[in-house]
């Protein structure tokens, strides 16, 4: 091989090298390889490049080159079930959902977020992929805490399509989270309305309970939630009893399924039971009791590192009274007296038992009398 001819492909392959580099350079922000079905038969491979509510701008070749818009009307299917095949999806997803499912749900809002701002241009299509990583950063800032870090999620393009490109089973969680975000911005002027679809009717004995009953078809992790937040309105409308109703509810009602949305009702909980005061009085222990045994229950699920270092010395056992169980005298057995015989039968109507001969004689005071004849005494003689 001549020293050219090496020269000739060298230079090739870098030419080679530099031209590949150079496409996928090319390639635009959070463009996607996908698959479309037309009406008219055809099912074109290529790249979508951005979207609207009504259509997509799709390439045939990576970059950009021969791009044109494609209404959904051209294409197969409605609604949500229109004929669009993503690819990537799952790639973009797992590192937010792998998070999600082992419990860190900051690092999952934190990836999800990622997911939801690098492919921005997808958020009108059906079921995109950038849409539901909205929901799901949504959905985790929820259970980290960070509730204050809702409210601008939603003002994304992304969260704003939730309605409208995603199922009907991201839905009812969307509108709860859409409440949580007014909490989270201390709306509380809002959010006591909000609250009110979920409240049944007061009728009869019902109005006079101390707080509200619920609606009857609410599931019971959606009953925590409204539970909490109605908590926290009636602690910022000074009601601190209806607060301690409603964060009991919650960490009963929500201990297994949402063990972080528990955590908060507990230390909502402990800071109202040590605002209330009481916890040194010699005469009436319940107040301290109380405490002692929420702040114990914590320790035992959250471990003592969790729990905040004011309540730390109340997480003890409490001491309760314990019940003295008086032993009732029996009283001693003694035998019936048996009822008269009348008419020959006992009392309960069965035979009465035969009479010895002499009784009667006895009962009218009188000496039975001997069978036979009585011997003479012998004279003396």
């Amino acid at each position: 091989m001549t020293k050219t001819t090496v020269t000739r492909l060298l230079f090739s392959a870098l030419a080679l090298g530099f031209s590949a580099t150079a496409a996928y350079a090319q390639k635009l922000p959070g463009e996607v390889r996908a698959r479309i079905g037309m009406k008219d038969g055809k099912s074109p491979f290529g790249f979508i490049q951005n979207s609207r509510p009504d259509a997509i701008q799709f390439s045939s070749a990576e970059g950009g080159a021969g791009q044109r818009v494609v209404l959904f009307s051209a294409l197969k299917g409605e609604g949500l079930d229109l004929a669009i095949q993503i690819e990537g999806s799952a790639e973009a997803l797992a590192p937010g959902r792998s998070a999600f499912a082992k419990g860190r749900f900051q690092e999952a809002a934190d990836e999800f977020g990622k997911v939801a701002a690098g492919y921005k241009n997808l958020v009108y299509i059906p079921n995109n992929f950038a849409t539901e990583a909205a929901w799901y950063q949504i959905e985790s800032l929820r259970r980290a805490g960070k509730f204050g870090e809702m409210a601008a999620v939603f003002g994304t393009n992304a969260a704003k399509t939730i309605p409208t490109t995603l199922g009907e089973t991201y839905q009812k969680q969307f509108g709860y989270n859409q409440i949580w975000a007014i909490y989270g911005a201390g709306d509380m002027a809002a959010l006591k309305p909000a609250l009110e679809p979920f409240v049944a009717p007061s009728t009869g004995t019902a109005e006079l309970l101390p707080t509200k009953n619920y609606r009857d078809d609410i599931p019971e992790n959606e009953l925590g939630q409204i539970a909490f937040l109605r908590g926290k309105v009636a602690e910022a409308d000074g009601e601190k009893a209806k607060a301690l109703q409603e964060y009991y509810r919650v960490f009963t009602l929500n201990f297994g399924s949402d063990r972080v949305l528990s955590k908060q009702a507990m230390l909502a909980a402990l800071a109202i039971h040590k605002e209330l005061g009481g916890l040194e009085d010699e005469k009436n222990k319940l107040p301290l009791q109380q405490i002692q045994g929420l702040a114990f229950q914590y320790k035992n699920t959250y471990g003592i590192a969790e729990l905040p270092s004011e309540f730390a010395l109340y997480a003890v056992r409490p001491v309760l009274p314990h019940l003295q169980l008086m032993a009732v005298p029996k009283k001693e057995e003694t035998a019936p007296a048996p009822a008269p015989a009348t008419d020959g039968k006992a009392a309960d109507g069965k035979a009465a038992a035969p009479k010895a001969k002499g009784d009667d004689a006895k009962a009218k005071g009188e000496e039975p009398k001997a069978k036979g004849k009585a011997k003479a005494k012998p004279k003396a003689k």
